[in-house]
């Protein structure tokens, strides 16, 4: 193994590894020749799991197919990788740079993105039921047709990302600021955004029955042909919401604002007016 060596003031020498002096994983130590620097390699279907490349410089790095399950990334610069079809289940990839990586098909179920940079990063299909993404930055993100059941985004910030038609049932969105983000066809049911920001969100087509949006910011999003059966929009700010053809069968709207809010031709019944009222055909939505 490669060694760093000191010369003390006692004239003592004492041999370190060379990770203590570079800064990064192990196993990235060894592989770049201890410099940490592996930008644009070809690891093709590599077996690197469960492998410490923290810290490391992987830039571009071509890692398609590769084997990654519980292999540390954390705070590894990912910017630009290629990690199409790669399986990294239960990786750790906490406070990592992946601006502009390529995950396409790429299986990360129970992986740890908390703290990640993912702007714009290209995660579409990809399959990351129980994933944690709490608190990472995933601007413009695509993840269309990604599999996401129960995965965490609890202050996330997912400004106009692209999340058309995932299956995210039980996700928690709480807290995460996600203007303009697209959800047109997805799989929310009984979903969490309470307190999240979704201003101009597109949410057609959606199911969320029973989803929570308690304490949310929904001014001008587009709820048209959803189903809500269940959801719950107490407290919410919605003016200018659409639910044109939504389906609203017990769908709380207790104490929240909807003025100029679209209802037309929504399938309303039983559900509960944003007064405190119960209104079986509608409410006044005037307020």
């Amino acid at each position: 193994m490669l060694k760093a060596w000191l010369t003390l003031a006692l004239g003592a020498t004492l041999s370190l590894p060379m990770a203590a002096y570079a800064g990064c994983g192990r196993d990235a130590e060894e592989l770049s020749g201890g410099k940490c620097d592996l930008r644009g390699k070809d690891l093709k279907g590599a077996d690197l799991g469960g492998q410490d490349f923290s810290r490391a410089d992987l830039r571009d790095v071509d890692l398609r197919g590769a084997k990654l399950e519980r292999t540390n990334f954390r705070g590894a610069d990912l910017r630009g990788a290629k990690l199409d079809d790669a399986r990294m289940e239960q990786a750790d990839l906490r406070d990592a740079k992946l601006e502009k990586a390529s995950m396409k098909g790429a299986r990360f179920e129970r992986a740890d993105f908390r703290g990640a940079k993912l702007e714009r990063a290209g995660m579409r299909d990809a399959r990351g039921d129980k994933a944690n993404f709490r608190d990472a930055r995933m601007e413009r993100v695509e993840l269309r047709g990604a599999r996401l059941e129960r995965a965490d985004f609890q202050g996330a910030r997912l400004e106009q990302a692209d999340l058309r038609d995932v299956r995210a049932a039980q996700a928690n969105f709480r807290g995460a600021r996600a203007d303009r983000i697209v959800l047109r066809g997805a799989r929310l049911e009984r979903a969490v955004f309470k307190e999240a920001r979704l201003e101009r969100a597109e949410l057609r087509d959606v199911r969320a029955e029973g989803a929570d949006f308690s304490r949310s910011k929904l001014r001008d999003a587009s709820f048209k042909d959803a189903r809500l059966e269940r959801a719950n929009f107490e407290n919410a700010e919605a003016r200018g919401a659409d639910f044109s053809g939504a389906r609203l069968e017990r769908t709380n709207f207790t104490r929240g604002q909807f003025k100029d809010a679209k209802m037309k031709d929504a399938k309303i019944r039983d559900i509960k007016c944003p007064d405190g009222g119960k209104g079986e055909k509608g409410c006044d939505w005037s307020k």
